[in-house]
């Protein structure tokens, strides 16, 4: 075990997140050997060829990890930097102290749901976890990833689209959530299903964020 935030490894290796349980999730960390010539952050990246894009296992430098990568290839990611000690990151930036339980705590660049203004195809996901929006690849897998398309994690949605609980969604039948749109909460229901109101993505929105809404069913 390491700590990413600090990368407490001995000299030559980083600390990564990896899938120890052989279930396509990051859910620990340990010291890996640190590649010649690694990218930094911000550079292009690929997961090492025949390992599994959960391998912690790429290209990347000390204090960085492949992300955005293809998830059928492992390749055409972004060297992304972990969270430094206090969860600083760069600026733009919003540190995931929370995701994957804590494991992978990632610097990743804020965005706006409504304008959906990340780069390189990814799209601009909120959960309450985050405190904010990032952006990141869309991870749909076997389903579509749009309206009503069932869904499990936060980016196994398209851009423009939220993860929900399947009570909270119209339609939404057999699985554990489905993708319903964002929403401007100023703009009022228009965008959504006739059952579904725009309702504040946030309980208590960070600042700027008071008029991003979700599509739902009300409580």
């Amino acid at each position: 075990m390491c700590n990413p935030k600090i990368q407490d490894c001995p000299e030559g290796q980083k600390c990564v997140a990896y899938d120890s349980m052989g279930t396509n999730y990051w859910d620990a960390n340990k010291c890996v050997d640190e590649p010649m010539n690694a990218g930094a952050a911000g550079d292009p990246c690929n997961i090492n060829m025949g390992e599994s894009v959960f391998s912690g296992l790429d290209n990347c430098s000390k204090g960085t990890i492949c992300l955005n990568f293809d998830f059928a290839t492992g390749q055409g990611g972004t060297c992304t930097a972990y969270c430094g000690e206090g969860n600083t990151c760069g600026e733009g930036e919003l540190c995931l102290e929370s995701a994957n339980e804590g494991v992978l705590p990632v610097c990743l660049q804020s965005c706006d749901p409504l304008l959906q203004d990340c780069e390189d195809m990814q799209g601009c996901y909120g959960d309450p976890s985050f405190g904010g929006f990032i952006c990141f690849t869309p991870d749909p897998g076997a389903n579509v990833g749009d309206d009503n398309s069932p869904c499990e994690y936060t980016n196994a949605c398209l851009a423009g689209f939220s993860c929900q609980a399947a009570e909270t969604v119209e339609g939404c039948m057999g699985a554990m959530g489905c993708c319903t749109p964002y929403c401007s909460v100023s703009g009022g229901d228009a965008d959504c299903a006739p059952s579904e109101d725009c309702v504040p993505f946030f309980a208590d929105p960070p600042p700027g964020t008071a008029d991003v809404g979700v599509c739902v069913i009300p409580a």
